[in-house]
């Protein structure tokens, strides 16, 4: 079902840039989504989910999936429980967490239904072959693909393999079986996987891998387990590999590494662990990497005001959001911008969002140093569909409009000596970038949906 844009809703905002900083611009992108849980890219689509707000039930979490420009839902919903992971493989998005069904009404979801992960292949819902795990306190944290497997993280005890494998197995596409041995330690829980030099890290709170002694985070090498350096304390929730730099961070309620004290942040040297700039003001769910900067997505539940920060230096800049009412959970680049997902209802104490939010920092393929200006101009309607109509204040006397896609490659310029209608009907739809320079050489910067 085709979820039309709430144009009332939609926050089109100019996004301004000083030689000091880089812009910053949040907008919502109406999703009707409130706590969000989870950020996943699979085929050209926005996945995510969440408490819908627009059914009868707010409580229905339901899938989403966004394109830049509309909001579609899966059919059905889940049942007793949420989604944690996504992850795509053999060409299907398989989902996981802690859900008892999802899709479709069954008779009895706790002895019938596709129980904590299913597999999407873009029609309908199945379950990948027996989870033997039903108790409702168990949970799948965490997917990734290595060495052609599915390899699920968590606390649960057993995954369509008899014995007691613990916190992890894998999945070839046919049958589930143990990985490496499992993890064992009190209260085992893996909350996070990630390749990384071609090994496999994983993370979260268990103190053996396979009978090797380690400390919340151990590395498999395609046939034994092997410990880093002295391992992490207390326990890690989020690992992200910096493909661009290839570094290593880990995040959590992290308080050291043996004798070095780390806050909440650490990156690996091959060696050792070490504290990632200042460290964060609390613990983090979620890193990104996003136009060359690294952002961190705090957890809720303290009094820290501020749930995004970016790396500056050694400084972890608030990222001017004031989240109010819970945390931020994921982040996720899609289309030349960054989306958030969490438990909030505001991010940037001006407007409220009800759980995924868009912020673009840096235009895509657009310099970063341009003038500071007031609101100059204006582009109406937006979402457009064949024509605008670029309004300005009578000081900014238009030269130039340029309109760049996500990519930063120039798809349309044109030359006015005076505002007027532009015929756009030419540009596929999509999310764009438009720049208008005027006479004086000033600049502003913009967004523009083309449907």
């Amino acid at each position: 079902m085709n979820l039309p844009l709430n144009f009332s809703f939609i926050l089109i905002v100019l996004v301004f840039f000083t030689k000091q900083s880089t812009g910053q611009n949040w907008s919502n992108v109406n999703s009707n989504i409130r706590i969000g849980t989870v950020l996943k890219v699979f085929d050209g689509k926005l996945y995510t989910c969440g408490n819908d707000t627009n059914t009868v039930t707010s409580n229905d979490k339901l899938v989403s999936t966004f394109d830049g420009i509309v909001w579609d839902t899966l059919p059905g919903k889940l049942y007793s429980g949420n989604i944690q992971a996504m992850e795509s493989f053999n060409g299907d998005l398989f989902m996981a967490g802690n859900f008892r069904h999802i899709g479709s009404p069954v008779n009895n979801i706790n002895i019938d239904g596709i129980n904590k992960i299913a597999k999407w292949d873009g029609i309908q819902y199945s379950n990948p072959a027996a989870f033997l795990s039903t108790s409702i306190g168990s949970y799948v944290y965490s997917m990734t693909v290595y060495n052609n497997n599915l390899v699920m993280g968590g606390d649960f005890n057993d995954a369509g393999v008899s014995g007691n494998i613990i916190a992890l197995s894998k999945y070839d596409g046919v049958n589930w079986s143990a990985f490496g041995g499992g993890l064992s330690g009190f209260n085992c829980t893996v909350y996070s996987m990630t390749e990384y030099n071609g090994d496999l890290i994983v993370a979260g709170q268990f103190t053996n891998a396979g009978g090797v002694s380690v400390n919340n985070i151990a590395r498999w090498d395609g046939n034994q387990w092997h410990s880093m350096g002295d391992g992490l304390d207390l326990y890690v929730f989020y690992l992200y590999v910096d493909s661009v730099s290839n570094t290593l961070y880990a995040t959590g309620n992290i308080v050291g590494s043996g004798v070095t004290p780390i806050v909440f942040i650490a990156s690996w040297d091959g060696i050792q662990w070490n504290q990632v700039g200042n460290g964060l003001p609390y613990s983090s769910f979620s890193l990104l990497k996003y136009n060359g900067f690294l952002y961190a997505g705090l957890t809720s539940g303290h009094t820290n005001p501020y749930k995004l920060v970016r790396l500056d230096g050694q400084n972890w800049i608030p990222l001017n959001s004031n989240v109010t009412n819970g945390g931020v959970y994921d982040l996720c680049e899609y289309q030349g911008a960054m989306y958030a997902a969490g438990n909030f209802i505001e991010i940037d104490s001006s407007c409220c969002y009800p759980g995924i939010a868009m912020y673009v920092d840096s235009l895509v393929g657009l310099p970063n140093e341009v003038p500071t200006l007031p609101e100059a101009i204006s582009i109406f309607p937006n979402p457009a569909t064949n024509m605008i109509s670029l309004i300005t204040n009578s000081y900014f006397d238009v030269e130039k409009l340029l309109i760049y896609d996500t990519t930063g490659r120039l798809v349309f310029e044109k030359s006015m000596n005076e505002a007027s209608s532009i015929d756009i009907s030419h540009l596929t739809p999509s999310l764009y970038f438009y720049e208008v320079q005027s006479i004086k050489g000033e600049i502003v910067y913009g967004k523009i949906i083309k449907q």
